[in-house]
């Protein structure tokens, strides 16, 4: 018994040790405070991604020593004696593993376990997933996830840009917003809603492509593109210009209808010049139909009138023209849908300039600029040149004629001009209060078959009369996007570009570069063409003892004047209808540029356009649903098409675009080629504004250099493109 004394007393100081303070897992009485391990979890890692945990104790006395005492961490990681895990994970799962950590007390060191887990999730993930379609002047939502990594997850918007929304506020920068959303109670993902905020709606048509970036808690990204299409509306008045051919004679419309906003055309008028110049006024429209597909923004209309049935194709902007093509399958051409939002003649127009462009009795082109003054719906004088078949006129006077006040229901009215004592007669419909624009087709049965743009004239934009300080701007920017077409034997010969103006009476520039650069494609031969030169916007026009906006022009190319010179009748500042003094019956205009220098980023966003008045019945025409979707390079379009070769739908392009190192930072210039490199077409920047805007831009002009399988082109034509 005596010999199991020593063992009892032992067994009995173990137990009150145990019981009192402590000896593995605690410390003896009076001695330092219980080791206790603080975590309970662990971050998660991703494997290829530095992975570092400190792992903390209390209690006991340092230092420590760690160690695991059972299982094993994620392959690529390793526990020190300090208490770090650290490393580069390389194996995905969960892996369960003990540590084990013992202070430093003497005799007997306390000691203490806890039982971890360590998840390596696969790496970061966002998946590009189709998002619901918008209407214009509705209400968005839609949520995004991103998956993997370690939560939680920030979002952003990486390249492009969310579609439009308006008011502002609350659609403070434009455009839907992109919300990170808290993890959901209980844990989980967090995810991003794309939305309009309360209050807004979506404002613009268009196919909007992005791309949104998320980050996760350990810096790791991922990246996904997204598209976003929003529809347009058709709802309300609207007047339509329209040029093109009918079994291969000219035809020319405008006119005005009404559209319920539920697929219906309730009611409208048209007047039709031609073919063989046989006007068909006043035409009423027959109750018509027009559909939207979901999710699309290429509407068909059928309008129908006692002439027969239009169908239209149309590109429906909602902050620009709508383009759109005749889809008949012997009528052919293109158009614009305008939006019309007055019944009135603006009372404080006093003057008008105007461009025109058809045929004569012959079938010839025919075209023309000028302007006519305006007092109380009398035409009191005026100027215009015309070029009838490359016979110009000179400048003309306009002696009189009346203007009658438009129809309060459909904006159409009648104009009547006399030139040089010849009466010629039109139809013109009202558009918007904004531009005050009218456009008009003649009605002279047996006489010329034209159509009109007419715009108020706006002293160039200056003080005073007009004058050579009209046309002027600041370098290093130009002043003007210039476009003009005309037919010569071998084909149209169109061209667009750029004319930088002194306000001195000089084209011409201080860098070095062309005062009047353009792209031009004759018949399917593309070239360019810099000129430089001199203009003076005359004294006096006609009967007008003050300057009417006519300018006379003297390009010249190498210090020589070209042959035929082109005469400009000024709208507003930088701005003008053209006529041409040349055999093709060269016409158009050039509009403000701004927003020079342009960078790559000026051409990227979301587009819809199409062929601005083709030149000949062998144009084919198009509308077209374009942009330049991530991550950038790329110009895709959707397109429709109408011509000699009778209607297409739902094609497709997809090309690289380049910015031009000489001329794209100052003129906007950007070229579209096929993936084997040959050119397709170029491209304008038309500059900052509201008009036809996507992301702060103002729409482009493009002239087609090839055709889209990169053959020369002898049929080109002009595109508009706006948003």
């Amino acid at each position: 018994m005596q010999g199991l004394k020593p063992f009892l007393y032992l067994l009995l100081g173990y137990l009150v040790c145990a019981i009192l303070s402590g000896c593995a897992g605690s410390v003896p009485q009076n001695g330092p405070g219980a080791l206790v391990i603080s975590q309970i979890t662990l971050a998660e890692g991703v494997p290829g991604v530095a992975y570092k945990q400190l792992l903390i104790v209390t209690g006991g006395k340092s230092p420590y020593t760690w160690s695991v005492s059972a299982g094993s961490l994620p392959p690529g990681l390793s526990l020190t004696n300090d208490g770090v895990i650290s490393g580069t994970p390389t194996t995905t799962g969960t892996f369960n593993f003990t540590t084990q950590v013992t202070d430093s007390q003497t005799p007997t060191a306390a000691v203490t376990t806890q039982a971890f887990a360590i998840t390596i999730n696969p790496p970061l993930s966002l998946s590009s997933m189709p998002l619901a379609s918008g209407v214009v002047g509705g209400a968005y939502g839609q949520s995004i996830q991103a998956t993997n990594g370690v939560q939680p997850y920030g979002y952003s918007v990486a390249f492009g840009s969310l579609p439009p929304c308006a008011p502002n506020p609350p659609c403070t920068n434009g455009t839907m917003t992109l919300v990170t959303n808290p993890q959901p109670m209980g844990g989980g993902a967090n995810n991003a809603t794309i939305a309009t905020p309360a209050g807004g709606t979506l404002s613009d048509a268009g196919v909007f492509n992005f791309t949104i970036q998320a980050t996760d808690a350990i810096g790791e990204v991922a990246t996904a593109t997204f598209s976003i299409t929003v529809t347009g509306l058709l709802e309300g008045n609207y007047t339509l210009t329209f040029n093109g051919y009918e079994n291969n004679m000219p035809v020319y419309l405008v006119g005005s209808f009404v559209a319920d906003g539920n697929g219906h055309v309730t009611s409208g008028v048209i007047d039709q010049s031609g073919p063989g110049a046989v006007a068909f006024t006043n035409q009423q429209l027959m109750p018509s139909t027009y559909s939207i597909p979901t999710g699309s923004n290429i509407a068909s209309i059928n309008l129908k009138s006692g002439l027969g049935t239009y169908g239209l194709s149309v590109a429906l902007s909602t902050t620009t023209d709508s383009s759109f093509i005749m889809t008949n399958s012997t009528i052919w051409g293109s158009g614009l849908l305008k939006k019309q939002t007055t019944f009135s003649l603006p009372a404080n127009v006093s003057s008008y300039g105007f461009g025109f462009f058809g045929n004569d009795t012959g079938g010839n082109r025919y075209a023309g600029a000028g302007m006519f003054q305006l007092s109380s719906l009398n035409i009191t004088a005026g100027a215009e040149d015309t070029n009838d078949n490359g016979m110009a006129s000179g400048e003309l006077s306009i002696s009189g004629g009346s203007v009658s006040s438009p129809n309060g229901d459909t904006g159409r009215g009648t104009l009547t001009l006399s030139v040089n004592g010849q009466s010629y007669n039109y139809a013109y419909y009202t558009t918007s209060m904004t531009t005050n624009q009218l456009v008009a087709v003649e009605t002279d049965n047996g006489g010329p078959g034209t159509i009109v743009d007419l715009l108020p004239q706006e002293a160039g934009g200056v003080t005073g009369a007009f004058s050579n300080t009209s046309l002027t701007c600041v370098s290093p920017a130009a002043c003007s996007l210039v476009q003009q077409s005309g037919l010569t034997s071998a084909g149209p010969d169109v061209s667009v570009g750029v004319a930088t103006f002194d306000g001195n009476g000089n084209i011409t520039r201080q860098d070095g570069k062309p005062g009047y650069f353009t792209d031009e494609n004759d018949a399917g031969t593309a070239s360019q063409n810099s000129y430089d030169g001199t203009y003076n916007v005359d004294p006096t026009c006609g009967s007008i003892t003050s300057a009417c906006g006519r300018v006379t022009v003297n390009l010249t190319n190498s210090g020589q004047p070209i042959q035929y010179q082109p005469v400009w009748y000024l709208v507003t500042k930088n701005e003008a209808f053209i006529v041409g003094t040349d055999p093709g019956v060269t016409s158009g205009q050039f509009s403000p540029q701004s927003g020079a220098p342009f960078t790559v980023a000026s051409l990227l966003g979301a587009y819809l356009g199409g062929t601005l008045n083709p030149a000949s019945a062998s144009v084919t025409n198009e509308v077209d649903v374009t942009g330049t979707p991530p991550p950038g390079g790329t110009w895709a379009a959707l397109y429709d098409t109408s011509g000699p070769n009778g209607p297409q739908s739902n094609l497709t392009f997809t090309g690289p675009y380049a910015f031009d190192p000489t001329y794209g930072t100052d003129f906007g210039r950007f070229t579209i080629s096929t993936t084997s490199g040959k050119l397709v077409e170029v491209l304008y920047i038309a500059g900052t504004g509201t008009a036809g805007a996507t992301g702060g831009k103002g729409g482009l002009i493009g002239l087609n250099l090839g055709q889209y399988n990169g053959n020369p082109d002898p049929a080109p034509r002009i595109s508009q493109y706006g948003r």
